[in-house]
């Protein structure tokens, strides 16, 4: 679906994602599919293993084949890439922006999520397919956020509002 309001160029299509590969600075890091139970599996790339460096080492040792996250405590995801999605703030904003491109928020995926956050996110690793919302590049005006978030915290934001935040809160939200 595409859309222009407010400034903000928005390309949202959320096909099914059955993989994400990980990358660090534009270097594959693993991959990432979903167990048939909806839990993360995660393997890293054969050359990253190299490196002799664990983006998590309690949780992803450094080690050929599958890992297996737990659903406690990341509902199935690994806390190094749960880290990449957005806080509180952050999801109501991506919820409410999603509701508004047709896209029901609580049917996406993990996988769905880390691509939408793509290489926009906290932290040095990056997502593909990148997802990540387009925008354009034009002068910020604090006021004006301050004035739409506060209208959005009220439960009376304008057209457009759920957008210019979004494109300013980046992936976090904050």
């Amino acid at each position: 679906m595409d859309q222009k309001s407010n400034n903000v160029n928005v390309e949202v299509k959320m096909n099914d994602i059955g993989i994400v590969d990980v990358y660090m600075n534009m270097s594959p890091v693993g991959r990432i599919a979903l167990t048939p139970d909806g839990l993360c599996g995660f393997e890293y790339d054969s050359e990253y293993l190299k490196t002799g460096k664990s983006i998590s080492p309690y949780y992803l040792p450094l080690q050929s084949g599958l890992i297996v996250a737990t659903r406690y405590p990341f509902n199935g995801n690994f806390g190094v890439f749960d880290d990449s999605l957005p806080d509180g703030w952050g999801s109501l904003l991506l919820d409410r922006f999603l509701r508004e491109n047709g896209i029901n928020p609580y049917k996406l995926t993990i996988l769905q999520r880390l691509s939408l956050i793509g290489s926009t996110g906290r932290g040095a690793l990056e997502y593909r397919p990148d997802k990540s919302i387009v925008t354009d590049n034009e002068f910020l005006d604090f006021d004006k956020l301050a004035t739409e978030a506060e209208k959005i915290l009220s439960g009376r934001e304008s057209e457009g509002s759920i957008d210019l935040l979004y494109k300013y809160g980046g992936s976090s939200g904050g």
